[in-house]
Parts: structure tokens; sequence; C-alpha cells
């Protein structure tokens, strides 16, 4: 089997940049509400609180989407400076490790027990079950087509192992 490299990243940035920007104009309007608060606050029906009180709530929303807006920045950071690789080699399947990057975790291919197709929302996924625990493969962090040729690719090392594959494909909606 030929080896294979992906880039294995997210493709559209958009999301982050529209939660930094929501985040970001929350602070801004949590920040105007703490400093002109003069009024209580009522929260469904059930707590009472005075001015005082009302304003500590406003300053922690504010605190809250400022920390969102942060880990919005750093994830969007991350995703553009990111040289994170999906690898297929003899040795099994090389996946990188989630946040903070590192050379990845290679799964034997013999370690690999079970193997489903999942499409969540036109999304899809390819979940890998091994010996020492799951790793999912997400197609939105591939480039544009790569999605197949890795799940192909997995199929033929495993089925040139095994003889055939155990897979099953999923179709989960979210109403």
């Amino acid at each position: 089997m030929v080896d294979a490299e992906y880039t294995y990243k997210p493709r559209r940035p958009l999301m982050h940049i529209l939660g930094v920007i929501l985040f970001g104009a929350g602070a801004y309007v949590m920040f105007l509400n703490a400093r002109a608060n003069n009024d209580g606050m009522i929260i469904n029906n059930l707590i009472d609180l005075d001015p005082a009180s009302a304003t500590i709530v406003f300053w922690i929303l504010f605190a809250a989407c400022i920390a969102f807006c942060l880990v919005g920045l750093f994830s969007l950071f991350r995703g553009m400076t990111s040289k994170a690789v999906l690898t297929i080699s003899q040795q099994g399947l090389r996946v990188p490790r989630a946040i903070l990057g590192g050379p990845g975790m290679l799964v034997a291919w013999e370690a690999i027990t079970h193997v489903r197709d999942i499409s969540v929302r036109n999304v899809r996924f390819l979940e890998l079950l091994h010996t020492g625990g799951k790793i999912t493969i997400n197609e939105a962090l591939l480039p544009q087509g790569a999605f197949d040729e890795v799940r192909s690719g997995v199929a033929q090392a495993l089925s040139a192992l095994h003889g055939t594959v155990s897979t099953t494909s999923e179709m989960a909606e979210t109403p």
C-alpha cells in the first residue's frame, strides 16, 4: 500500500471568525450594561437581584464573553498555523492530536477492530475502534475529496490484513 499524507485542519475559518465576532459583540453589550446598570434583575420570576447583584451578573457575563472570544481567537490561530497531518502507512494510521498538536498517535492496522461510517447533518465521520480506544476522523478537517480516499485506504489496508472489514454506516440526524 502506498503511503499517503493529508493535511488535517479546519478548511473554513468562517465559523471561528463569526464566533469571535458574536462573543465580542456580547462582551461589548455586557460591558455597557454593567457600566450603566441602575436596576435590579429578576431571573425567571425565581431570583430577585438588587442593582449591585445585577451589575455583578453583567460583569460575569462580560468576562465569560471575553473568555469565549479568547478561546475563539486561539482556535482560529491554531487552525491557521497547524501543520497537522493524517498519514496512512504500512505500519498503520497516524492521526494528529486534537488540541495541542504533537506527532500524533499511530494506530497499527492489527489493532483496529471495527470501522464505522457516521453522517451527521451531511458531515461525515470515520470512527475507528481499536484496542487502545477510539479515533474519529472528521471530513471537515480533511482537504476536499480526501475523506473518500482515506476511507478506501483504511478499507484496503484492513481487507489485506483481515480479508474482510467490519464496517457499519449510520445516519444521525439532530432535530
